[in-house]
This record gives structure tokens, sequence and C-alpha cells, in this order.
């Protein structure tokens, strides 16, 4: 995904685009941190869908009262 921050059409705000989804934001400093924010969420492991898991299936459920 390609994430860009430019500066709003009005000078006051700023538009952080996710691919051509934009964002528009308050400040430099608040696109910044947006951005960087969805950057690393979008870099953070993931688990695959339907990927089995022996750690996860081997855990006892909780118990029913």
């Amino acid at each position: 995904m390609l994430i860009q921050i430019e500066e709003g059409t009005h000078g006051a705000s700023w538009i952080v685009k996710l691919d051509n989804y934009p964002v528009k934001c308050r400040s430099w400093d608040e696109a910044r941190e947006f951005a960087d924010k969805m950057t690393a969420r979008i870099n953070a492991p993931h688990m695959l869908p339907g990927k089995f898991n022996a750690a996860v299936a081997n855990q006892a459920p909780p118990p029913s009262h």
C-alpha cells in the first residue's frame, strides 16, 4: 500500500493518502503520526486466515459454569 502525505488544497489541512483513499488531518504532525501508525500496522506480522495454530489448538477450553 502506498502511503503519502500531501498539503490540503486550502493550506490549512494535510491529506494522508492510503493508495487513492484520502484521510484529512489538521496538522503535519497529526498526518505524520497517522501515516506512521498505518505503516506499522501494515508491516506488523499477521496470521493468515485458516492457518492451523497448534499452540492454540492444544489449550484447554475455559471451564463453563
